[in-house]
């Protein structure tokens, strides 16, 4: 299941019309539970596991695509209303962390929103410091929600 304040914060947060890229969807808990809470827009999930994609194009959903990748190597032409990564952020190593977190805020529109949940900021505490040092303006919702808006620049811009 998908944890309860990500599911919380996506379904007041996101309207109708409104895309989702989630970075790491596993079997796609998300988005069965964001359709349970009634958003119907656009989703795209990306894992690196093909088993786990598999099991999640079983939910035959006619809005929700699944893309077998890393998120290193990950493109799309679109640019998304929101960026998940539930649980996900330790599977990129500490140092390649900026530039990677560049990539995907340069894939939000003007208005959207990375969201990174953490079961245990304490135990990650080094990701949350890096996080921190790269996007002051970042929010923190609840314990476990870091909430970085795209018109957050990053203070390294230089690399």
């Amino acid at each position: 299941m998908a944890p309860e304040d990500a599911l919380e914060y996506l379904s007041a947060g996101l309207s109708e019309n409104e895309a989702l890229l989630e970075l790491g969807c596993g079997r796609g808990s998300l988005i069965r539970g964001l359709r349970r809470n009634g958003w119907n827009g656009y989703y795209c999930g990306v894992d690196i596991s093909n088993q786990a994609i598999n099991y999640a194009r079983k939910f035959e959903d006619l809005r929700s695509s699944w893309v077998v990748s890393d998120f290193e190597s990950f493109r799309h032409p679109s640019k998304w209303d929101a960026v998940a990564m539930i649980e996900s952020i330790y599977y990129i190593r500490l140092g390649e962390l900026p530039p990677v977190l560049r990539r995907i805020m340069g894939m939000l529109r003007e208005h959207g929103v990375l969201l990174v949940r953490l079961h245990d900021p304490d135990k990650h505490a080094e990701y949350v410091r890096m996080i921190r040092q790269l996007y002051p303006k970042m929010t923190i919702v609840g314990n476990n929600l870091f909430c970085i808006a795209a018109s957050s620049r990053s203070v390294d811009q230089s690399k």
